[in-house]
């Protein structure tokens, strides 16, 4: 099944006519799992990008809607209320968390197939410490930060767009006693990666003036300019010695995209130690996906003028 690139900004007569391809009603599952899985990644990035080059509105409208019944009828989740998931931890430790209603403006109320492996990778890699500070990106309903504080201890500082973060404020708080129980603390901040905060005077909040020990991102390169964008926040707030964390599903719709990341970050001076694993998209019948996970450093041979650099990749 032929469908348009979405960096191609597909027209709203090329996405219709790709629509119109899709499987539905008593045919809604004639598609092979590959097939599914690549019409189901190719929705769910037109949907995370609203289609703003659509000037048009209704037609923006149309199709959004369009979509959302198609995912609809494949798995009931974007119908369905909002409900609450039970996540084990390695340490015991059984922590709750909150998915509101899924919309296309809300993509974030959703729990990713990578977050859990990387939750559960923190454990692995730890250390158990305190005095370690915390700041992910692109948090959504908040399950690796509160993980990390509930197992590790740390000091975590969630951050996402002002939709997502109502509800991942909820979610800190309804695991307050697991977070606070190894010494860990969890706050949810709005950071819009297109419009940081200021970096000083009186705007500038506590938590956007200082780097950071660690900083987390899980599934967050589902759209074109994300990793630029990712990447000039990763120098903001990531110490010199610090460690970042990544790990995201290999979709055939976002690799590219995974690949400038990976490629900007190296040519910075950054190493790393990576690997592949399973997970798991509740779209649908919970296909399996494959999953890379990174442990990222900054090179011996890394200098002050990094940072300056990634203007000019």
């Amino acid at each position: 099944m032929e469908l348009p690139s979405v960096q191609t900004r597909p027209s709203y007569n090329e996405i219709k006519a790709a629509l119109a391809k899709i499987p539905t009603g008593e045919h809604v599952w004639e598609l092979s799992h590959h097939e599914e899985k690549r019409v189901l990644d190719w929705m769910i990035r037109l949907m995370a990008a609203n289609l703003e080059w659509l000037d048009d509105m209704d037609e923006r409208e149309d199709v959004m809607m369009e979509m959302s019944a198609r995912i609809a009828e494949r798995s009931g989740r974007m119908s369905a209320p909002t409900k609450t998931r039970n996540f084990t931890l390695p340490t015991e430790e059984t922590i709750v968390i909150r998915e509101p209603r899924l919309t296309y403006e809300s993509l974030g109320f959703k729990t990713w197939g990578s977050a859990p492996l990387l939750t559960r990778n923190l454990y692995r890699w730890g250390p158990a410490d305190p005095s370690i500070s915390v700041l992910e990106l692109g948090a959504g309903t908040g399950l690796m930060g509160i993980g990390a504080a509930t197992m590790l201890g740390w000091q975590v500082v969630c951050t996402d767009l002002p939709v997502i973060v109502d509800n991942l404020r909820y979610n800190v708080e309804q695991n307050a006693k697991h977070i606070a129980k190894r010494g860990g603390s969890v706050s949810a901040q709005v950071l819009d990666w297109t419009n940081p905060p200021p970096t000083d005077g009186e705007d500038a909040p506590a938590w956007a003036v200082r780097k950071y020990n660690r900083v987390m991102v899980s599934d967050c390169l589902y759209e074109t300019q994300f990793a630029e964008l990712c990447i000039a926040l990763i120098l903001r707030f990531l110490r010199p010695d610090g460690v970042l964390l990544t790990e995201y599903p290999l979709r055939e719709t976002t690799l590219e995209e995974i690949a400038t990341f990976e490629g900007k970050l190296f040519a910075l001076g950054f190493e790393r130690v990576t690997g592949e694993e399973i997970g798991e998209e509740d779209f649908g019948s919970h296909y399996p996906v494959t999953c890379r996970w990174s442990r990222w450093f900054w090179s011996n041979e890394r200098n002050e003028t990094s940072e300056q650099r990634v203007n000019t990749q």
